[in-house]
Parts: structure tokens; C-alpha cells; sequence
């Protein structure tokens, strides 16, 4: 069952991902050498709001609309890191 709940969960996101027309470059992460350490997502957010116009974020691997992470939400978001293409 394990198996076939993370290979669902693979093809929820890459099916996101493919929807919304995502790249790299689209999301804003939370590590980089650029970055400070965030200890929450809300401190990520608040930099989010005044360093970054992406309209997507990453956090924990998990993608956002930086909206979202800039408001102190965190719905229930299907795509992840990992299924983003490398280009």
C-alpha cells in the first residue's frame, strides 16, 4: 500500500506541475547559500514578501503559491521538488 500511495502521490504532482507550467526558476526555495536560515515558514514568508516576485515557493519539498506562504497559509498542495523537471 505505501508503494502505491507515494507512486499516487508522484503522479498528483508531476500532473500539478505539468498543469500550472512550473520550472525551477518559478519557485522560490527556502535554502540557498543567498539565504538565511528560516526556522519557520512564516520567517520565510515575510522574506518571501520583501525579496522575492516568484509566484510559487518551496517549503519542506513542497510547493506553494508564495501567496500563500506570504498570508500564513499552508493548504494541502500536491507538487513537490522532486517532480519538477531539471530545465
Amino acid at each position: 500500500m505505501a508503494t502505491l500511495r507515494r507512486k499516487e502521490r508522484e503522479a498528483l504532482s508531476r500532473e500539478f506541475i505539468a498543469a500550472n507550467q512550473i520550472t525551477r526558476d518559478q519557485v522560490e526555495t527556502s535554502y540557498g547559500d543567498e539565504k538565511p536560515w528560516f526556522g519557520t515558514v512564516w520567517e520565510f514568508g515575510e522574506w518571501i514578501a520583501a525579496n522575492s516576485k516568484n509566484r510559487w515557493a518551496e517549503w519542506n519539498g513542497r510547493i506553494y503559491h508564495a501567496v500563500d506562504l506570504v498570508n500564513g497559509r499552508m493548504p494541502e498542495m500536491p507538487g513537490e521538488m522532486d517532480s519538477l523537471p531539471n530545465s
